[in-house]
């Protein structure tokens, strides 16, 4: 089921090794944009190889947007100056010339990410509510997920399922859940509504 930009594209499913390949050049620019190393070209690499690998899982599965948060965090950093003082290419003198004094360039990043985030779980909640409604909060949709936790991933502790066997706590959650994302936007405008949308979420 080809998502954008895939179904337009046409871009399909490479071979394994062709994908093992690029797996394997998308680490290398990740660790070396992480470092500073080349960073335009890195940046851009782990971008644009991102954009691509995850987003192709998502063709096979459901749409994570956690997954999608990466990939906009990897354009922001792109796009951004994260190398201009603390980085290798700082130390081989390949970085900006001068010492970069307060700037909106190193802090836009930053708000960037706030949009990004608040707009993807903002747009999460919204989703909920018009394919589901409240039969997302009703539902044992959220109970199922918390059972199957620990097949499809490694929780640290078992608290999910104890939560998943309460059909009460478990719409009870579904429901906070849904009301954090909908108010995410309080976080952008609203310092209180930050410290605790944030880390709610």
């Amino acid at each position: 089921q080809a998502i954008w930009p895939f179904a337009p594209l046409g871009l399909g499913l490479p071979s394994a090794s062709t994908l093992n390949m690029l797996q394997w050049v998308w680490l290398v620019s990740l660790f070396a944009a992480c470092i500073g190393l080349a960073w335009r070209i890195a940046s851009l690499v782990a971008f644009a190889l991102g954009l691509y690998l995850i987003g192709l899982s998502e063709n096979v599965a459901r749409i994570n947007h956690s997954d999608a948060i990466v990939v906009f965090g990897l354009a922001v950093m792109a796009l951004s100056r994260a190398a201009d003082t603390f980085s290798v290419d700082a130390l081989r003198g390949r970085a900006s010339k001068h010492p970069p004094g307060p700037s909106g360039e190193y802090t836009w990043p930053i708000r960037a990410m706030w949009v990004v985030m608040t707009t993807i779980y903002f747009a999460a909640g919204i989703t909920k509510l018009a394919t589901s409604g409240v039969a997302w909060v009703s539902s044992a949709n959220l109970a199922n997920l918390l059972m199957l936790g620990p097949v499809t991933r490694a929780p640290l502790t078992r608290l999910g399922q104890e939560i998943g066997r309460h059909a009460a706590l478990s719409s009870g959650l579904a429901a906070l859940a849904l009301t954090i994302e909908l108010s995410m936007p309080l976080a952008l405008v609203n310092t209180g509504a930050r410290l605790i949308l944030v880390p709610a979420l």
